[in-house]
């Protein structure tokens, strides 16, 4: 059978449509992929040059921290000193003198150290053999033997530490007490100078024939 020109134009026709219908989801998903890609790569964000680069420079080394100054060397020196001293020294017409020390912080800003002092002698020139001893001898080596002790408060001054009596428990047989001592650090000990008085020592008129004296006092071990 011989198909006429129009037959023919009709056959083509549909063979065209069923290629399309075929063919049509593929084009389609291709062309989606495509927009898809396209606007995924509008919306990525440019990379940075600079990003991932690591420095060459080192990191700045943290500075050094100041060097303390010589107040707060001499503070530290001092506030070391809290404790408990000791020493002896020989003393004319009193023996050996055994001299104690105990300094402590304390609570009152203008203030800031506090001192129990104690100090005893042993007169024994008495007791020399040779010399003649009587009661009264005696009498006057055993008050000097018996401890006198002062409380005492006060502050720097000058690289030590100088403290005053503010109450005598005690007196020697002259009636003296210490009245002042200065303590300055000395390596890993205490440079100690006092001065004694009477119990009206703060009366610039008053008599004083009381004396004083230096030792260089150690730190003293407790238990």
């Amino acid at each position: 059978m011989k198909l006429t020109e129009k037959q023919k134009k009709l056959v083509w026709v549909a063979g065209g449509v069923l290629v399309a219908i075929h063919y049509a989801p593929g084009i389609v998903n291709t062309v989606r992929q495509q927009i898809a890609a396209y606007s995924f790569a509008q919306a990525r964000p440019l990379p940075n040059p600079a990003a991932g680069r690591v420095s060459s420079a080192p990191p700045s080394p943290a500075p050094p921290p100041p060097a303390p100054s010589p107040e707060e060397i001499q503070a530290t020196q001092l506030a070391a000193s809290v404790g408990i001293w000791g020493g002896a020294v020989p003393r004319p017409n009193l023996g050996m003198c055994q001299i104690r020390i105990e300094l402590k912080p304390n609570t009152d800003k203008t203030l800031p150290y506090l001192g129990y002092s104690t100090i005893s002698c042993a007169n024994l020139l008495p007791f020399r053999p040779g010399q003649r001893t009587n009661p009264a001898n005696v009498n006057d080596a055993m008050l000097d033997a018996v401890p006198v002790n002062a409380i005492l408060g006060g502050r720097v001054v000058n690289g030590s530490i100088e403290l005053l009596q503010d109450q005598a428990i005690g007196y020697t047989r002259k009636g003296c007490n210490i009245i002042q001592v200065t303590l300055t650090p000395f390596a890993e000990h205490l440079g100690a100078t006092w001065h004694e008085g009477t119990k009206d020592w703060k009366d610039p008129n008053a008599p004083n024939d009381c004396g004083g004296g230096q030792v260089m006092l150690s730190r003293v071990k407790t238990f």
